[in-house]
């Protein structure tokens, strides 16, 4: 249970930052801007462009574990864990390895399209995780979850592989 707290809180500050609510701001009333109606409106959108990329890596990271999570509630009634508890322990990433993801040498793949295919993923699998929060355990209801999609470029595995790799995270599912 502690697992799923922790990833509570960081799906709320993934989800903060991707809304726009930082600590410097002023009033809970933003002032007008005339130009935002012309902008992208999506979550991804709002994510500052200045945000560092393995930030964007580890929150995307944390994203996939969710959606895992958000599946054990099925995986154990179709009787691939014996307990939602296992269920957990096996798909659960821990948080040891962030310290390590922030120190991989991401310089040359960094780029602007990079950040923005990992602002959309994350917002993308956010949708999805939310879906399969609230859906039944039907095939249909989960197929119609992992469907949902703001038609973002495929995830940068690359990147999300070596960071997997170097700081030896075991996803599974």
């Amino acid at each position: 249970m502690a697992q799923v707290t922790l990833v509570g809180w960081c799906a709320l500050l993934l989800w903060m930052t991707l809304v726009g609510c930082t600590d410097d701001q002023q009033s809970a009333v933003p002032p007008h801007d005339a130009g935002a109606e012309k902008r992208d409106a999506s979550p991804a959108a709002n994510v500052d462009a200045s945000v560092d990329l393995h930030f964007l890596v580890i929150a995307t990271l944390i994203e996939i574990e969710r959606t895992l999570i958000a599946r054990c509630p099925c995986l154990t009634a179709a009787g691939e864990y014996d307990s939602e508890a296992e269920c957990l322990s096996g798909v659960s990433i821990g948080r040891n390895w962030v310290d390590c993801a922030n120190r991989v040498d991401l310089t040359s793949d960094d780029s602007d399209a990079r950040r923005e295919n990992l602002r959309c993923n994350i917002a993308e699998l956010s949708l999805r995780t939310e879906c399969l929060s609230g859906s039944s355990c039907a095939q249909e209801a989960i197929a119609a979850c992992m469907a949902q999609s703001l038609e973002c470029p495929v995830l940068p595995y690359d990147v999300i592989s070596k960071v997997v790799t170097e700081c030896t995270i075991a996803l599974s599912r």
